[in-house]
Parts: structure tokens; C-alpha cells; sequence
């Protein structure tokens, strides 16, 4: 089943909740800020990008428990490769537009085993 981590925020100022014969059940509200992406089937590295959809520059931040070399590469919606590059034991890759027009780009990491992690990005 699905599942979901990475940056996000979540704020109740009043929520009011009624049964379905209409009685009052009151309940706790607060402010909570946590992560969240989506965890898409098959990704043996999970990742997350943060902001998403991006303006100027975004983060792509991907478990790397054990440093391990990372390759991470980002495709256009033709499968043209516009961003390529290796990150040795860190965890965060800094996308930044730069020439990149506004639409729908698809990354790749992959460890030296092959192992995968995919994902999307979303320029505005």
C-alpha cells in the first residue's frame, strides 16, 4: 500500500465535527509541520523533493544510510537528459533552474549496485 513522507505543513485554527445524528464530538487542534512524497512502487531508494512544485531551485533529499556513491540524473518528458550529475556520501541534490522551461521532469538515483530510486519534479 502506499505511503507518504517529506515536507509538509498542516494547520487547524477550528474544526468542528458532527456525528451522523448531528451531535457535537469536539477535538484537539494545533499546527504541525512534518515531511511527506509519495513512495512509488518499486523504489528500492526512497526520495523526496522539497519544494515541489519549484520555482527557482528545489532539493532532492534520498536515503543514504551507509554513504554510499549516489548518481542522480533528470529527464525532460521527451527522456532527454538534462541534468546529470554524482554525489559520493551525502544525501541532497540542489536542482536549480537555471534554463529549465516550466513542466513535468522525471529524476533518477541509483546506487553502484543499481539499485533505483525515481521521481518526479514540477518547474512552474
Amino acid at each position: 500500500s502506499p505511503t507518504a513522507n517529506g515536507p509538509f505543513n498542516l494547520s487547524f485554527s477550528h474544526v468542528k465535527v458532527i456525528s451522523h445524528n448531528e451531535i457535537e464530538i469536539p477535538i484537539q487542534t494545533g499546527t504541525s509541520t512534518s515531511w511527506v512524497s509519495i513512495d512509488e512502487a518499486g523504489n528500492e531508494i526512497a526520495s523526496a523533493v522539497y519544494p515541489n512544485p519549484m520555482t527557482n531551485q528545489a532539493q532532492v533529499i534520498f536515503s543514504n544510510p551507509l554513504h554510499e556513491n549516489r548518481y542522480f540524473s533528470m529527464e525532460d518528458i521527451t527522456g532527454r537528459i538534462i541534468n546529470q550529475q554524482q554525489t559520493t556520501t551525502g544525501n541532497v541534490i540542489l536542482i536549480e533552474r537555471k534554463n529549465l522551461n516550466s513542466g513535468i521532469y522525471f529524476y533518477t538515483i541509483r546506487n553502484e549496485e543499481g539499485r533505483a530510486g525515481v521521481g518526479k519534479i514540477i518547474i512552474e
